[in-house]
Formats: structure tokens, C-alpha cells, sequence
């Protein structure tokens, strides 16, 4: 059973809104390539739990964004 379109779509947009919040919240003197290396490991665990895309695509997901975001 899928779930309903609201709540896809909470999951599907809560991973990187997670993701930028943390890469651009100063956490403790931490560096910009460490936020960044932790928001991404929140997404990619946030949506191999609620799966709102395929998980191909969630594991391409380090590829992509190490390449635009310089991580």
C-alpha cells in the first residue's frame, strides 16, 4: 500500500531540507566538508527508511553531491 501524496512528499523534500539545514548551521566549529558529509548521511538514512524515490537513487546520492556541492 503507498503511503498518501502529502506524506510522500514530506519525505520526499524533509531529506534535503535536512541536509542544507545542517550544512549551513555553524555545529560546533565543525568544517564545511564535515556538515556537509553529516547532512548527507541524514538524507540518504532518511530516505532509505520512509523510501519516497527508488534506492538507486539514493545511492547515487554521494556521487551528486560531492560534485556540486565540493565535498
Amino acid at each position: 500500500m503507498n503511503p498518501p501524496p502529502q506524506k510522500q512528499l514530506m519525505h520526499l523534500l524533509g531529506g534535503p531540507l535536512v541536509f542544507a539545514v545542517l550544512l549551513l548551521t555553524p555545529l560546533a566549529g565543525l568544517p564545511f566538508d564535515t556538515r556537509g558529509a553529516l547532512g548527507l548521511l541524514v538524507w540518504m538514512a532518511w530516505w532509505w527508511i520512509a523510501r519516497p524515490v527508488h534506492l538507486a537513487v539514493t545511492g547515487l546520492l554521494p556521487l551528486a553531491a560531492a560534485s556540486v556541492f565540493t565535498l
